[in-house]
């Protein structure tokens, strides 16, 4: 018997979705596998998923507080109407978000009003607290065998530069100052020179490896410090210039995305380790094979990664020379995103945008003379910029 619950729902072109399974027997006992933790770039997503219309009819009642962004975006709608004369009925929309009364509907869309640098919806992992006889964790009966956590990265810097000087939207955010200090791999040369016959006039063939006899020299493992910064290019043609200590480069993790996701490893631990006593307190040979940690190849997830399992087991946590080991698949086999390499998800894909355009268009060409100005042309769903482009750039 092997009881779970999925939760699924779909907006637009995304897919978040939630598998939080208590994989259990009643008539034998299975050795606990583990934690599998994956980290989805795009979708894959949250953890902190639950359903729409409960979480809706929360915020709608009060339960749910409105966050900053939802106070500004009202008193902006309001400020807008005055300053066009144009007759806008705020009314709250999906989601709980005020918009604007018209054709414009995203069917279920999915926002997490939150604090910033904390998980969205920290409520729904528990906190550790003493076991309690009339409401469990684990319903009575069932043993806890495995937990599968899909987790979307931490808050990003966007994409892409888009609408530089309107309102206060800088060409380069400042919101990155954590991720520029990093230690790399190299293959160093021991002591004893670098130089030989070898290494003058024409180079040797090339060998899978250097060694004594084509360097003059042998080779070893090694680590260099180094210091990662971005640069922006600006007009066409200009030269690069060196960005600060804390600019991001685009779709980076900011420092906030890196405190949500340390914050999540930290409920994670208390709810695994604390509480249930499910994963081990520290680790080390013995206890890595009891988790295994997976995530798509990009930064900003490898990094989120990183952080939440920092925030499972912190430094102190991990004996002296352990290696967090995790996997990342080659992007053919991805299936933590959508993957645009089959041919049919591409034709899907370009169905649900042009489906989207259909729908959203028309309302969004009633903001024309609200927003037009602003982002430089007709706000359109595959417009340039595209509205979820313009979206990503404002919610930063």
């Amino acid at each position: 018997m092997t009881p779970s619950q999925i939760e699924l729902w779909m907006t637009e072109r995304e897919v978040a979705y939630r598998v939080f399974g208590f994989v259990a027997s009643l008539m034998e006992r299975i050795p606990l596998v583990g934690i599998v933790l994956s980290i989805s770039n795009r979708i894959g997503a949250a953890m902190w998923a639950h359903d729409l219309e409960k979480r809706q009819h929360q915020f709608r009642s009060g339960e749910l507080k409105p966050t900053k962004v939802y106070q500004s975006k009202t008193a902006t709608l309001a400020a807008k109407q005055e300053e066009v004369g144009v007759d806008l009925e705020v009314v709250h929309g999906p989601g709980g978000f005020p918009t604007e009364k018209g054709p414009i509907k995203i069917t279920e869309e999915a926002h997490h009003p939150h604090v910033p640098g904390h998980p969205p919806n920290p409520h729904l992992i528990p906190l550790a607290h003493p076991d309690d006889a009339q409401q469990p964790y684990i319903p009575p009966g069932l043993e806890l065998l495995q937990a599968h956590w899909f987790v979307r990265h931490g808050e990003r810097a966007p994409v892409r530069q888009r609408l530089v000087g309107v309102g206060e939207i800088p060409a380069v955010f400042p919101l990155c100052s954590i991720g520029r200090d990093f230690q790399t791999a190299v293959l160093s040369f021991t002591s004893g020179g670098t130089t030989s016959p070898n290494l003058v006039g024409a180079p040797p063939p090339p060998t899978a490896l250097p060694t004594a006899a084509s360097t003059g020299a042998n080779v070893e493992r090694a680590k260099m410090d180094v210091r990662r910064l971005a640069e922006d290019v600006g007009p066409v043609g200009a030269r690069g210039t060196l960005g600060g200590l804390s600019d991001c480069y685009w779709g980076e993790l900011t420092d906030l995305g890196r405190r949500s996701t340390l914050e999540l490893g930290a409920r994670l631990r208390s709810l695994y380790v604390d509480q249930l006593g499910f994963l081990p307190s520290s680790l080390d040979a013995s206890t890595l094979p009891s988790v295994a940690f997976r995530s798509t190849n990009m930064p900003r997830t490898i990094e989120s990664l990183h952080q939440i399992v920092e925030g499972l087991w912190g430094k102190e946590r991990r004996l002296e020379g352990v290696r967090v080991p995790f996997a990342v698949r080659g992007w053919l086999e991805e299936d933590l995103y959508p993957n645009t390499s089959c041919r049919r998800l591409r034709a899907l894909d370009a169905a649900s945008i042009a489906k989207a355009a259909e729908m959203n268009d028309p309302g969004l060409a009633e903001l024309d003379p609200i927003l037009s100005h602003i982002v430089g042309g007709p706000l359109r769903v595959k417009a340039d910029p595209k509205a979820n482009g313009v979206l990503d750039t404002a919610y930063c």
